[in-house]
């Protein structure tokens, strides 16, 4: 029987504002009822460098919260936005990013985070720019490695960011080969050019987590996977096939993002669901 460990992805702060979101401990002592092992942190709701800044004394308590309820801290996803891009090619810019992400990271470092999920970059707008800053990213990525034991997923994505596709994904990971802490976190929502298995089955071992939800090959939707149109089946087949035993972590479209759409027990259900069919069918 091939089983793994349940987890959601939370968000600690409200959105452009460095204060706590007021539904993050009821939804921990939520997803501790319902038998959840881990949680990913959300940090991505803030967005400048002045909320940056002013998050670091909020982390430990939010952090601590976590801990206090004995969930496991799976991986702690970074802030993005075009004021957060490993892929500038303005220097000055990306090492005071980099610098601010140190300082992020060694208030966090304390709760020993599996991971941080990190965005390779916000957008590319001239495609003569895109091999420079995917290089840029693996500048990046080589540097936070040096900031903790933890490991640096970077994040596969959409559109026409760099990393939006299987090829530019092996092609980071060789340059940062070198890096024992660099790894992907595979978002099955985001591969809208490959299909989620068969990036899977490519990636292998490199996959350190997951943000697991649903698309129509459309656009990304964050929808309950069988809400969309992934092929579940072959994804649980591909992740047993490469001996992924990490965290099956959710990141679905939740109603204290302001939306009126999935619940916690929501997740759980889908969890039992996928992995009760999938098992079945292998017998």
């Amino acid at each position: 029987m091939y089983k793994l460990r349940l987890g959601t992805s939370l968000k600690l702060f409200t959105r452009y504002y460095a204060q706590y979101n007021d539904g993050f401990q009821r939804d921990l002592d939520e997803v501790k009822k319902l038998g959840f092992d881990c949680v990913d942190v959300d940090f991505c709701t803030i967005y400048g460098r002045d909320e940056i800044l002013k998050s670091h004394d909020l982390i430990p308590q939010g952090l601590e919260w976590v801990k206090e309820r004995g969930l496991q801290l799976n991986a702690i996803h970074l802030p993005f936005s075009s004021q957060r891009d490993y892929s500038s090619l303005d220097e000055d810019f990306r090492a005071q990013l980099l610098q601010d992400t140190k300082e992020m990271m060694s208030i966090a470092n304390v709760y020993r985070p599996y991971a941080y999920v990190v965005h390779a970059g916000t957008g590319v707008k001239e495609i003569e720019e895109r091999p420079l800053r995917l290089q840029k990213t693996c500048d990046s990525l080589i540097q936070m490695s040096k900031y903790t034991d933890s490991f640096i997923c970077v994040e596969n994505m959409v559109r026409n960011v760099v990393m939006n596709s299987v090829a530019e994904q092996k092609e980071v990971i060789a340059k940062v080969r070198g890096c024992q802490n660099v790894g992907f976190c595979c978002d099955t929502n985001h591969y809208l050019k490959d299909r989620a298995e068969d990036a899977i089955r490519a990636l292998g071992s490199d996959i350190k987590t997951l943000h697991i939800s649903d698309h129509d090959y459309i656009d990304e939707r964050h929808v309950m996977p069988k809400d969309g149109k992934i092929d579940w089946i072959n994804v649980l087949a591909a992740l047993e096939e490469v001996g992924y035993q990490g965290v099956f972590n959710y990141e679905v479209k939740m109603e204290n993002e302001g939306y009126v759409y999935y619940q916690l027990a929501d997740i759980k259900n889908n969890y039992v669901e996928l992995f009760e069919e999938y098992n079945q069918r292998k017998e």
